[in-house]
């Protein structure tokens, strides 16, 4: 199997439009002989699920052409944990192609409900959540997670990795620890060094990439790269090219239209105000584009938006 490249689960971003326009721009400039694409839902409350599935159900929406899709879902609670993990190999076996479980999230609500990095706190407790889970489903399953709570953790998370191995498919690890959250100097050698342990497992680095070149330094002796945050606003980060403002303006017009589809007429207005941060991050560090975020701020309607970017881009 060729290594991967994934688009990291991000809550807030990567939702299925965001993920429909990297798989696009991968499909079209990708070196698909050299790596397979990834993507995976924005993770995804268990209990949520389980008490009021309606509410975020929205997570779980995709587009035809991603196919190498994968849910990731969070929460501290066994029990909504494997209802959760069960309904989605029930009934969703077509849309995915595996689950995963958030280990490593170390935002504090989520943290407060039990899940993300706080399920490494209690390594004993979470080996046997993994456990029960994969004896739940038949999908592929694996886990997403960090180095460790501290420095001091680090050698305890590898053990406890060690032991997590023979229960999942794919283990993907986060370069920092959770005291780092997404601070500087991300400690890639954690991750080398699990993959001489687990030669047989499929180990996924993320944490630290900023362009395409940085891929293959990052990867090593691993099965695959995840990039988060860097792709934000930038797709082309997964393939070798360098967009042109008439493709950049393309994209954005696209993205754009893909947010409108997915919105009803009731909550458009609020889904335009979530997309400027995918806008800003397009624009980041074009002339003018300061002045260009302050207009974009006071236009509401989505016609007036879509005219507003389009001649800002004409205007280059």
């Amino acid at each position: 199997m060729k290594p991967i490249i994934g688009f990291a689960p991000m809550d807030g971003f990567t939702d299925a439009a965001c993920r429909s326009i990297a798989q696009d721009i991968r499909n079209e400039y990708g070196d698909k002989n050299q790596y397979d694409f990834f993507l995976w839902t924005e993770f995804m409350t268990a209990d949520g699920f389980v008490r009021n599935r309606e509410g975020v159900i929205h997570h779980l929406e995709t587009t035809p052409n991603q196919k190498n899709l994968i849910a990731q879902i969070f929460g501290g609670n066994e029990e909504t944990l494997l209802q959760t993990a069960k309904t989605l190999d029930k009934e969703y076996k077509n849309r995915f192609v595996g689950i995963e479980l958030n280990m490593g999230c170390p935002a504090n609500n989520v943290m407060k409900s039990g899940g993300g990095a706080e399920l490494i706190k209690d390594k004993k407790r979470s080996l046997e959540i993994i456990k029960n889970i994969r004896k739940a489903i038949d999908m592929p399953f694996s886990i997403k997670t960090r180095t460790g709570i501290n420095e001091q953790d680090k050698l305890n998370q590898m053990e406890f990795l060690l032991q997590a191995s023979p229960y999942v498919d794919m283990i993907t690890i986060h370069a920092r620890t959770t005291a780092q959250g997404y601070g500087p100097n991300p400690d890639r050698n954690f991750i080398y060094q699990l993959k001489e342990q687990l030669p047989n497992q499929k180990i996924i680095g993320n944490g630290g990439i900023t362009n395409y070149e940085d891929i293959e330094t990052m990867r090593g002796n691993l099965d695959g790269v995840m990039i988060g945050q860097a792709a934000i606003g930038n797709p082309w980060i997964f393939t070798p090219h360098h967009p042109t403002s008439q493709e950049k303006l393309t994209t954005i017009l696209k993205h754009i239209e893909l947010i409108k589809n997915f919105s009803t007429e009731e909550n458009l207005a609020r889904s335009l105000m979530e997309f400027r941060k995918h806008l800003y991050s397009y624009v980041k560090g074009i002339p003018g584009s300061k002045e260009f975020k302050t207009t974009c701020n006071s236009l509401k309607d989505y016609h007036l938006l879509v005219d507003h970017i389009t001649n800002f881009f004409f205007g280059l």
